[in-house]
């Protein structure tokens, strides 16, 4: 079987795993947008500062080829007086920018004259081949070790011409790659950012490290342990500028941007980080932002689970009532105390259901009370219906004995009058006796015509008993009605209620219209017989008109019987329809009893529904508490 979640914890659950996913969404998103500008803002700044220091060195490079074709074009260079020239070394060594650390000048035999006052032969010197032997009028060396200082340097020379415009030689500018090395190693980017510079064979010419710089070459790191090294090194000649990473010797990720110097015969301006310390402020920033996103979480979570409680508090406090609704007591379902009044006053959805579920009960108190007293108003009348009909019953008994007495007195009377119209002859000496039938007749026809009376009077009682019944059922149904589905046995019992009482009314009508022709005769035949008595002592004079009387008097007897015969039916009719409403009655009355018990289930005030209400409850769909 399932484990049963309450709804606080279905809310929170739901609500945490929403923010979670749309905290942790946004974190990752962010973190990775965060992590990606930071590292490209980085990227974006160290490859600017590269560039600015290979502009630097540019210049650099141009101000040592302005100052060689300065001193080119000086009247003792152009004398090829090499005394003279010696002379002009020594004093230049002063006079020229203090990162020279060399100048000298060289005629087309390769013989020297430096500012330190020695003399070489540089014949051999690829920047004499370049500028003496060959077309170049600037050229920039490669990196060599000077005959003139033992040390590694960088020379650049630039054509010496004769007044005619001839080659004549060359002026030399040595720089100490240790000076030129400066402004690579300014370079400084963090911790372990640094400067260095190769050129174009690959030749790392200045770099921190002295055991890297002039024995270095990139070609050849893989065979040293440097693993992507030789990679970059190929990309330097082939791009302007970029960044690329290896990997030392000792294991550490190593990120560079490199520029190609502008102007210089191939060098490529260096600047290494290690890539963890470039991405260092954006794995800070992004723990800062997973800190955060942590802390917000978590009080997302417990926003959620307070909201959560909010909702399912009220909603667990309308469940117990709901579930005193589902036990039948609705007396203490009601919301009433001073919580349930602070969730009535809630304007949000939770207040509302609330509110309609205290309005249900309070409908529900006041319909079962309803029933309740229905069906004790309809058990009383069901008895009162029920005595009624056997009283109707017993009469209606009555009613069909009398008739079938009267059904004997009139076939008496058709038989005597027959005999008086067979017997005219002896109409003289029977006209006694005659008279004394006719007076008996007289009374008879008047007991009759009593009879008559007494039976419109109780068909009207039965016609009035059939109204009320027929109002009773129509009440009964209503009521059925506002029961719902407890009253539906009882509607259907109260719908056949009806139409018997009206089946009742509508033969009680025919009876009183029957009995009051019935009436009618009888009080015509008392007329014939009141005539009869003086008519039979003229009889002597008037056989003729007795003769004729009598057939008359036999056609009336015939009908006035055959009237008595359909009046015994309807009465028999009247009787079984008392009976047939008795027992309705009584089924009534049984189905009012079932009513009852069944509206007991539901307990008003602490009680049960079967106790006696003298009052209506007052009716309010809002708590008085």
């Amino acid at each position: 079987m399932a484990r049963k979640r309450s709804l606080s914890f279905r809310i929170a659950f739901i609500f945490s795993v929403f923010i979670a996913a749309a905290f942790a969404a946004t974190g990752i998103i962010t973190a990775l947008l965060v992590d990606g500008r930071v590292t490209g803002l980085t990227t974006d700044i160290q490859s600017q500062m590269t560039r600015a220091r290979g502009d630097q060195m540019a210049e650099f490079i141009k101000k040592m080829e302005a100052t060689a074709r300065m001193v080119a074009f000086r009247d003792q260079i152009r004398t090829a007086d090499l005394d003279r020239i010696e002379e002009l070394m020594k004093a230049l060594r002063t006079q020229v920018s203090e990162d020279i650390d060399m100048i000298f000048y060289a005629g087309r035999d390769g013989e020297a004259v430096t500012s330190l006052g020695t003399r070489v032969n540089i014949k051999d010197r690829d920047y004499f081949q370049a500028v003496v032997a060959g077309t170049q009028r600037f050229f920039i060396s490669k990196a060599v070790i000077s005959r003139a200082t033992n040390l590694p340097v960088v020379l650049m020379a630039y054509e010496v011409l004769d007044p005619a415009g001839a080659r004549r030689g060359l002026i030399g500018i040595q720089i100490d790659l240790g000076k030129l090395s400066q402004i690579a190693l300014s370079m400084k980017s963090g911790q372990t950012g640094y400067g260095w510079i190769a050129d174009k064979d690959g030749l790392v010419i200045a770099h921190p490290n002295k055991d890297v710089a002039m024995t270095l070459v990139l070609s050849e790191t893989d065979s040293k342990g440097y693993r992507g090294l030789a990679d970059l090194a190929r990309r330097f000649q082939a791009e302007s500028s970029g960044v690329g990473s290896y990997r030392t010797p000792d294991g550490r990720d190593v990120t560079t941007f490199f520029v190609q110097v502008p102007g210089s015969p191939g060098w490529i301006l260096a600047l290494s980080q290690e890539t963890r310390e470039i991405r260092r402020t954006a794995t800070e920033l992004v723990q800062v932002l997973i800190v955060t996103v942590v802390i917000a979480l978590v009080l997302s979570i417990l926003i959620s689970v307070l909201v959560a409680r909010s909702v399912a508090k009220p909603v667990d406090h309308v469940r117990v009532s709901v579930e005193r609704v589902a036990r039948g007591e609705l007396g203490k379902a009601r919301l009433v105390s001073e919580y349930s009044r602070k969730v009535l006053e809630r304007g949000d959805e939770v207040g509302a259901i609330a509110l309609a579920i205290n309005d249900m009960i309070e409908a529900l108190v006041r319909i079962a009370t309803d029933i309740r007293q229905a069906s004790g108003q309809v058990s009383t009348g069901s008895q009162e219906l029920s005595s009624t009909a056997q009283g109707l019953s017993q009469g209606a008994t009555e009613q069909a004995a009398s008739v079938e007495e009267l059904s004997a007195s009139v076939e008496e009377l058709a038989s005597t009058v027959k005999q008086n119209a067979e017997n005219t002859s002896q109409a003289d000496a029977l006209a006694q006796r005659v008279a004394r039938n006719a007076e008996d007749s007289g009374k008879a026809v008047a007991k009759t015509s009593e009879s008559m009376g007494e039976i419109a009077s109780r068909i009207s009682i039965i016609e009035e008993i059939a109204r009320q019944t027929n109002l009773l059922a129509l009440n009964a149904a209503i009521e059925a009605a506002r029961a719902g589905d407890a009253g539906k046995g009882f509607a259907v019992v109260a719908s056949e209620v009806r139409k018997l009482a009206e089946r009742s009314q509508k033969a009680a009508q025919e009876i009183n219209g029957l009995s009051r022709d019935s009436v009618s005769v009888a009080q015509e035949a008392g007329k014939l017989l009141t005539e009869l008595v003086p008519d039979i002592k003229k009889v002597a004079d008037l056989i003729q008109e007795i003769t004729a009387a009598s057939n008359e008097q036999s056609s009336g007897a015939e009908q006035i019987a055959k009237g008595i015969t359909q009046m015994d039916m309807v009465v028999q009719q009247n009787a079984s329809a008392s009976e047939e409403l008795a027992g309705t009655s009584e089924e009534l009355a049984s189905q009012a009893e079932l009513m009852a018990d069944t509206v007991s289930f539901f307990k008003v005030d602490g009680s049960d529904s079967r106790g006696a209400v003298e009052s209506r409850p007052v009716r309010s769909s809002r708590p008085a508490g």
